[in-house]
């Protein structure tokens, strides 16, 4: 179906040419996390699964946590495999940085990237042809901003923004030439409309409006008036928008649709607080709220079926998650698999994602994480795309534990905390009983502690936000040497406020008596010279960030002030050093330099630096 260029004076009776103007800051927040793209990578795969394969390719894991990146058709069936190391490669001998490259689509051996340099504010869209390496700059031809994201489908590519300034929606497309690595724009897929921005559609496949014309025969817009939502409306390709007259939801954040039902969440526009899902039936007009929890998680639809994914109903199973089918014809939802904890794997339930008409999920086999299919029956099929290993599983296993403490008072549930400690497998150290003996302690301390209470602050325990939470896991395990047992852990803390605190420390051992060692069993030098050693090392980050008149993120104002800053947070009775086989990484907590968005500072050492010798040795 040809579209034509919408730049749109819209008529009425029922077609509305109202100001669509910028989203109120809880709905903007909303869809453009579901707007988060996933990355690929990119060899032919014969494994076909289906009879029958589709056109387009979806992106399901993340280029973040895989050396391997893997593309599959709306079926299932994976397609493409593309080496991030070989990406990488590919985008630094073209002059890219490959540290700025987000991968966010790919058809027939072709990755389209986005390159957000932002010191440099520089945005552009690239095209890699992964068999030769070529890179073709897309710049003119899509729109790149700084969060920004391209997507296939019918075998073009296309890009949208929505220009909050000019209140206009833009979407484009380009193809590729059949013969050549060229690319020319296709006017007839072209959408400029105004005073309307495109609500999101989370069914699985591209949210494009071009795409949602083809599937169901419109794409949902938002309707405002003074500057305030006053409904939805229906676009079509003929650049008519035509009003869903019985829509009457204010605070809103859209989720998915089709032809028949626009699912949605409700805030309150005071606190954000989020009130529930509901459904809208376009065919009679009313709206009716959804029973799923409120913390559900939306990941696809099909047909008339959402599915969503929510944690288990009791605590003792609260790592565990679900994945519902809600058929909205009869208004039913049905478990199709959970997605079981597995202690040292994180948070599984990140990795679910529906694209096209299938579900994946991750599970852990041996030591790996491998992506599965799951179809509607429950059933599970391997992939067989690993994503990452486990360190963890590789010397042993991880154990953990989860405790509630409610208010002998009132029953409100002040604290919870979910504690991870390291198993070692006897076969790499006679002490490894004792080793474990001291890991399973940490534990059980984190378990025994209990919040002080007062009867008058029931009051208060009533607020959900009043829950003090704490999360202890293990990230990364190895062995130094034959000799020093390394066990990374990783925290977060949430005791109220917009966000919690995240902290990092390690554990090490010596395989060879089972003793427990600090930072200091390694170092010779004074506290002293350890703090300037550490500050100095900062102060050059800074004076290296400020070359060619650029501002340093950093909270201080000058080299010397990041210097003092941090020396005074250095110490080396609590060094924030991680030990690794050919460096030494000393960091500093947020805040401490730069900002909570800035996360973790990190700074490397040799160890010839840190402890005068060329290993970790005592």
């Amino acid at each position: 179906m040809k579209k034509r260029l919408l730049s749109l004076v819209l008529a009425t009776s029922c077609i509305c040419g109202l100001v669509a103007c910028k989203d109120d800051e809880k709905s903007q927040k909303d869809e453009n996390d579901s707007k988060t793209e996933a990355s690929i990578s990119g060899q032919e795969s014969s494994d076909v699964g289906d009879s029958e394969q589709s056109k387009d390719e979806y992106i399901v894991n993340s280029i973040y946590e895989s050396n391997t990146l893997y593309a599959f058709d709306e079926k299932g069936n994976k397609l493409e495999e593309f080496n991030v190391d070989k990406l990488n490669e590919y985008m630094d001998k073209a002059g890219y940085k490959p540290d700025f490259v987000r991968v966010s689509a790919a058809d027939d051996g072709v990755l389209y990237c986005h390159y957000a340099d932002y010191d440099n504010d520089d945005y552009k869209f690239l095209a890699l042809d992964y068999k030769t390496g070529q890179v073709e700059d897309l710049d003119g031809l899509l729109d790149a901003e700084s969060f920004a994201s391209c997507y296939c489908y019918n075998s073009k590519i296309y890009s949208f923004k929505y220009d909050f300034d000019a209140k206009v929606y833009h979407e484009k497309a380009i193809e590729k030439d059949k013969d050549g690595f060229s690319f020319k724009e296709v006017k007839d897929e072209e959408i400029e409309i105004e005073n309307h921005d495109v609500l999101y559609n989370g069914d699985g496949k591209v949210n494009l409006a071009n795409r949602m014309f083809d599937d169901i025969g419109f794409a949902l817009v938002e309707i405002r008036t003074n500057d305030k939502r006053d409904g939805i409306g229906k676009l079509t390709s003929d650049g008519k928008v035509e009003k869903v007259e019985g829509f009457k939801e204010k605070s809103y954040s859209s989720k998915c649709y089709n032809e028949n039902y626009f699912v949605f969440s409700c805030y309150d526009d005071e606190t954000y607080t989020d009130e529930g899902f509901f459904v809208y039936d376009f065919a009679s007009g009313k709206t009716a709220e959804l029973d799923i929890p409120v913390d559900a998680s939306i990941i696809g639809m099909q047909n008339d079926t959402f599915y969503y994914q929510a944690k288990s109903d009791s605590w003792e199973d609260d790592l565990d998650y679900n994945i519902y089918a809600y058929d909205l014809d009869t208004n039913k939802s049905e478990c199709i698999y959970t997605v079981e904890h597995v202690a040292g794997a994180g948070s599984l339930f990140t990795y679910t994602v529906a694209y096209g008409d299938t579900i994946y999920v991750a599970n852990v086999d041996g030591e790996q994480l491998k992506l599965y299919k799951v179809d509607k029956s429950g059933d599970i099929r391997d992939l067989d795309c690993p994503i990452k290993s486990y360190s963890a599983f590789k010397y042993g296993t991880v154990i953990s534990d989860y405790n509630e403490v409610k208010c002998e008072y009132c029953d409100a549930t002040l604290y919870t905390v979910y504690e991870e400690a390291f198993v070692l497998d006897d076969k790499y150290s006679p002490y490894a009983q004792q080793i474990n003996d001291t890991l399973k302690a940490k534990l059980e301390a984190a378990m025994a502690y209990t919040p002080e209470v007062n009867s008058d602050e029931c009051e208060y325990h009533q607020d959900e936000s009043y829950c003090e939470t704490d999360d202890e896991s293990v990230s990364d395990v190895r062995i130094i040497n034959d000799q020093y047992l390394i066990i990374d852990m990783d925290s977060y803390w949430y005791g109220g406020g917009a966000h919690g605190m995240p902290g990092m420390w390690e554990y090490i051992f010596d395989l060879t008596t089972g003793e427990e060692l600090t930072f200091a069993d390694f170092y010779s030098g004074t506290e002293e010279e350890f703090k300037n050693l550490v500050a100095t090392k900062v102060k050059e980050d800074y004076e290296r960030q400020s070359a060619g008149g650029n501002s340093p993120y950093y909270f201080a104002e000058s080299a010397e002030e990041i210097y003092d800053t941090a020396y005074e947070y250095t110490h080396l009775d609590s060094p924030n050093i991680i030990f690794q086989e050919d460096k030494v990484i000393c960091y500093f907590y947020p805040y401490d330099l730069a900002s909570y968005a800035d996360g973790f500072q990190y700074y490397e050492f040799t160890y010839e630096e840190i402890l005068g010798t060329n290993t970790l040795t005592r």
